[in-house]
């Protein structure tokens, strides 16, 4: 069990769900044992020797679930080392403006726990899979749609990360 990690994830379309899977795939294939589960999923983190939370975006921050996780689970987590993925589709260039907006996805994330690694991945927006509601949304704030996900740096992040869940 020491070498266990689990990769928890919030989604609303499975696009984060589909990055979790392939997180977990790559920690496994670094000789890592990983799960890859939705946070509603998980009950609790003790089995786990780290844990990496993965979010998509909706209205500049995490989704309310993965909040409600690292409230609920705040003591455990303290207790080993975390890594952040996000997933979004704004502020994506690497200016000090997109920089601090990005900062602010997970900012409530990082009040509860510091993460050992963070980082920001461009997702995937299907209108098809958005509610009417969603799909003026994105038109609104101009959101690019389509899958942006770049596969090779996920995997390599992942690869990287062995080493500091350790």
């Amino acid at each position: 069990m020491e070498r266990m990690i689990l990769v928890a994830y919030a989604t609303r379309t499975g696009s984060t769900a589909e990055v979790a899977e392939a997180i977990g795939m790559r920690l496994c294939a670094a000789g890592m044992d990983a799960d890859a589960l939705p946070v509603a999923d998980v009950r609790d983190v003790e089995a786990y020797a780290a844990v990496v939370l993965g979010s998509a975006v909706r209205y500049a921050a995490w989704l309310p679930e993965m909040h409600d996780f690292l409230a609920a689970h705040r003591a455990r987590l303290a207790e080993r080392p975390v890594a952040f993925f996000t997933m979004h589709m704004l502020a994506l260039g690497d200016t000090p403006e997109a920089i601090a907006e990005r900062a602010k996805y997970t900012a409530k994330a990082r009040e509860i726990v510091q993460p050992v690694e963070e980082v920001f991945f461009e997702g995937k927006i299907d209108p098809a899979r958005l509610s009417l509601f969603d799909q003026l949304a994105i038109r609104l704030v101009k959101s690019p749609v389509g899958d942006r996900r770049d596969w090779d740096r996920i995997n390599a992040w992942a690869v990287d990360l062995v080493p500091r869940l350790a």
